[in-house]
């Protein structure tokens, strides 16, 4: 059957005229390097393009990444500047406080940093000493964040 085939389009191809080959030779001569540059020029531009697209998600994640260090350095030094207030790591001054005057610290806080909802300060059992507007203030010694500190 494939020399059948074969020997139709041999035949075929024999019976062309002289013009119709020389007009199929050249539009396969003008094709195919047309072809091979704009295939080798789609490969290289998509390795390129890959490789581009690869830095930059790179860099964005780098950037990313310093970004979320950098916030979670604040919020640690906000933390550890609340807690190394007297109000709260001085039981004396703690004591002479009364709730109010400390929800109106918590509150001042809020309204001069502007970055937080609410501020609870907890006793080591999970009771809140003082809460700010906003907070609910119940218990947290359940908490699982409040237990892994």
């Amino acid at each position: 059957m494939l020399t059948t085939f074969t020997t139709n389009v041999q035949d075929k191809f024999n019976n062309l005229s002289f013009k119709t080959k020389a007009i199929s030779a050249a539009v396969l001569l003008s094709l195919l390097p047309v072809l091979g540059v704009g295939g080798l020029a789609y490969m290289v531009s998509q390795n390129n393009l890959r490789m581009t697209e690869t830095t930059v998600q790179k860099a964005n994640a780098t950037a990313l990444e310093s970004a979320l260090g950098r916030f979670i350095v604040l919020r640690s030094k906000d933390i550890q500047t609340v807690a190394s207030l007297s109000l709260v790591a001085d039981a004396k001054v703690s004591n002479s406080l009364d709730r109010a005057a400390k929800e109106k610290f918590l509150n001042d806080y809020i309204d001069r940093y502007k970055f937080y909802d609410s501020l609870m300060i907890f006793d080591l059992s999970g009771n809140p000493i003082a809460a700010s507007k906003g907070s609910t203030v119940v218990n947290h010694a359940d908490r699982d964040y409040f237990q892994a500190a």
